[in-house]
């Protein structure tokens, strides 16, 4: 695995400068949509665990759900002011998807009304964690309250 690692970043890196000497310099925030989002070697398109204690870092979702509720309280308390027959809510990157299913438990839980008002899209450009998040969100999903949006964006840059 060390070595498949040491590889995909060795062909990431020939991939970038190789942009720079057709384009010149790029803007960092080119450089890091390549490092994290290329479509082969982007660090989002590999199968190593990156969240959690076997990953590269921790993110509050994946460590206890407690953050998921408070998040959803707090969306709940919005929902309440800005009325309306839905309330939808649009998570970018959503992981592994321990957040979006901490809102809904909590929701469903502790804000019924709320809870039927709710739905939650997911944006991912990781076929991985889309997979991921599908398995653990399909029972919302048949409830009508997960929906997947298409991470492509409308005007394509080409790499």
């Amino acid at each position: 695995m060390e070595e498949e690692e040491r590889s995909r970043e060795e062909r990431l890196r020939r991939f970038v400068f190789s942009q720079i000497e057709k384009r010149g310099a790029i803007p960092f925030s080119q450089f890091m949509e390549w490092c994290l989002y290329h479509p082969v070697d982007g660090y989002y398109r590999s199968e190593k665990a990156h969240i959690g204690r076997e990953g590269d870092f921790y993110t509050s979702p994946c460590v206890h759900p407690l953050f998921g509720g408070l998040i959803a309280k707090q969306l709940s308390q919005m929902s309440e002011q800005l009325a309306g027959a839905c309330f939808d809510v649009v998570e970018q990157g959503g992981d592994t998807g321990f957040l979006c299913e901490d809102v809904l438990r909590w929701a469903k839980k502790n804000a019924p009304a709320f809870y039927q008002r709710l739905r939650y899209h997911l944006i991912e450009t990781s076929p991985h964690l889309l997979k991921e998040q599908e398995g653990r969100l399909v029972e919302y999903q048949k409830a009508g309250k997960v929906f997947w949006m298409d991470p492509r964006p409308s005007k394509k840059e080409s790499i």
